[in-house]
């Protein structure tokens, strides 16, 4: 398996599934999947791969070169518990977390998050460890596996709250 090819199934997508979000043939992707380095995938390919997985192309772009590199760093549950927790502490509008370790294989965080207009919200994240890769889940589903780059949890973090606030202001 090539390195876009694993790339894709550690994001649950597949060649295919990429090019039919994206309204283009699969043909489009035939020749990224042959890099043997991130400088030979086009701009247009990263663009497509990051709108198929709901990341920026910088997360794409940062991700396959890990996996290219091979040097992805691995990070235990009690680290991944660690790095959200102090993310959570420096961003504003969101208060303390309670933490509850509901196995050996997942940790679920509960917080209060507030909105602009000062009316609160209840999140609840799941943290866990699947095929290697951290994954944060929110009690609505938000969230995914991804590659422990930097920056990667506060990114997701992110990512999770602001899905969550635009859930509950419809």
């Amino acid at each position: 398996m090539n390195t876009l090819e694993r790339y894709l199934k550690l994001n649950n997508l597949t060649r295919y599934k990429v090019a039919l979000v994206n309204n283009v043939r699969d043909s489009a992707l035939q020749r990224a999947a042959t890099a043997t380095e991130i400088t030979e995938i086009s701009i247009k390919v990263l663009k497509m791969i990051a709108i198929a997985t709901d990341k920026t192309v910088g997360q794409v772009t940062d991700e396959l070169d890990s996996l290219f590199q091979e040097n992805l760093t691995r990070i235990s549950l009690k680290a991944l518990k660690g790095q959200v927790l102090r993310d959570l502490q420096e961003r504003p509008g969101v208060a303390r977390g309670v933490v509850h370790q509901d196995n050996e294989e997942s940790v679920t965080i509960n917080f209060k998050a507030f909105r602009s207009d000062g009316k609160k919200f209840n999140v609840s994240l799941t943290l866990s460890i699947y095929d290697g890769l951290p994954m944060i889940r929110s009690q609505h589903g938000f969230g995914h596996r991804f590659f422990n780059t930097d920056h990667a949890v506060p990114a997701m973090v992110s990512h999770i709250l602001k899905r969550e606030y635009m859930r509950v202001s419809k």
